[in-house]
C-alpha cells in the first residue's frame, strides 16, 4: 500500500500548493488520446494508459494485465478525491511528500529524454565494445587480498610473509583486523585499483607481495592463485548492456555538467564546490563482457 500512495501523490500533485488545495480535479492530463475509462466523470485516457504500462513494464499480453492497469489507475482518482474530500491535501506535509514525489518524477522522465536524445548505432556500439574488450586485458585473475584499515596491521602481516610464514597461515592469522580478507576468482586488472593491477600483475601464481600496495581504499596484501585466458562474452549477447552503460554514462555527464554550472548552497554550510568530496566508490570496470569487482564492499572470509 505504501507503493501505491506513493503513486497517488503523483496524481494529486498539481492539485496541491503552499496556499492549500485546489479546485482542479485529481487528473490534469488526459493528452489528445482515447478515454480508456472514466471514474465519477473523471477521465482516464489512453495516454495515461500507455504512462503506467511503461512505468510498470506491463505486459499487456499477460491475461488481467489491462484490467489490473486500468483498476490501479481509478484507486488513483478515488484516493485522489478521498484526500480533498477529507482535506488531507491541505497539511504541510502531505503537501511536501507530493512534492518531492513530484520532482522524483519530473526528474525521472527528464533523464529518460536524455537518454533517448542520444544516438547510438551498432557502429558505437561495436566501438565501446571492442574498448572494453582491450581494457579488459587477455588474462582473468585469482587471487586472496587482506585489505587493512592501518599500515601498522598491514606491516605486521607482510613481515610475517617476508618472514617465510605461509600466505594461508598468515591470512588466517590477521584476517581479524582487516577490514576486507577475502578470495577472489576471475578479476581483471582493469577492475582494480591502478597501484593493486600493477602489483597482481608481476606476480606468479603462488607468490605474494611483500609490502602492503596503498589504495584509496587502504592497504592491500596479495596472494596470486590462478592466471586464466579471459575470453570475452560475445557483442551480440551484451550489446543491450553496453548500450545501458553508454545511456548511464551519458546521463551522469549530463547531471554532472549540470551541477557544475548551478550554484547550490548548503544552508549551514558551503556551496557544492566547497564541501569535502565523497570517497571514490570502489573500483569496478564499466564494461558489462564480464563480472565487476567491488574490493572495498565486499564480505569477509570467515
Amino acid at each position: 500500500m505504501r507503493n501505491k500512495f506513493l503513486l497517488v501523490l503523483t496524481v494529486l500533485v498539481a492539485g496541491c500548493s503552499s496556499s492549500g488545495s485546489s479546485d482542479q480535479g485529481p487528473v490534469h492530463f488526459t493528452g489528445d488520446s482515447p478515454t480508456v475509462e472514466t471514474v465519477n466523470g473523471v477521465v482516464i485516457s489512453q495516454a495515461l494508459l500507455d504512462a503506467y504500462v511503461r512505468g510498470h513494464k506491463v505486459n499487456l499480453a499477460e491475461p488481467d494485465a489491462r484490467e489490473k492497469a486500468l483498476k490501479d489507475l481509478a484507486d488513483y482518482v478515488l484516493l485522489s478525491e478521498e484526500a480533498k474530500r477529507a482535506q488531507y491535501d491541505t497539511g504541510a506535509q502531505f503537501q511536501a511528500d507530493v512534492e518531492v514525489t513530484r520532482l522524483q518524477a519530473v526528474a525521472t522522465a527528464t533523464a529518460a529524454q536524455i537518454q533517448k536524445a542520444t544516438p547510438l548505432s551498432d557502429e558505437i556500439l561495436k566501438a565501446e565494445y571492442d574498448q572494453q574488450v582491450k581494457r579488459a586485458g587477455k588474462s582473468t585473475y585469482g587471487f586472496t587480498q587482506m585489505l587493512f584499515a592501518d599500515e601498522a596491521d598491514a606491516l605486521g602481516a607482510s613481515g610475517d610473509i617476508v618472514s617465510g610464514k605461509p600466505f594461508s597461515e598468515v591470512f588466517d592469522n590477521w584476517k581479524k583486523k582487516a577490514k576486507q580478507a577475502k578470495a577472489y576468482t576471475q578479476v581483471r586488472l582493469s577492475q582494480l585499483p591502478p597501484a593493486v593491477g600493477d602489483a597482481v600483475k608481476d606476480l606468479k601464481p603462488g607468490e605474494s607481495t611483500k609490502v602492503p600496495i596503498k589504495s584509496e581504499f587502504g592497504w592491500h596484501l596479495i596472494n596470486l592463485t590462478t592466471i586464466t585466458p579471459f575470453v570475452p562474452t560475445s557483442f551480440d549477447t551484451v550489446k543491450e548492456a553496453v548500450r545501458r552503460t553508454i545511456l548511464e554514462q551519458a546521463l551522469a555527464q549530463r547531471v554532472k555538467t549540470l551541477r557544475e554550472q548551478a550554484q547550490i548552497i548548503v544552508v549551514g554550510g558551503g556551496t557544492s564546490s566547497e564541501r569535502t568530496a565523497a570517497p571514490p566508490p570502489a573500483p569496478a570496470a564499466a564494461t558489462p563482457v564480464a563480472p565487476a569487482l567491488a574490493v572495498p564492499e565486499a564480505e569477509k572470509k570467515s
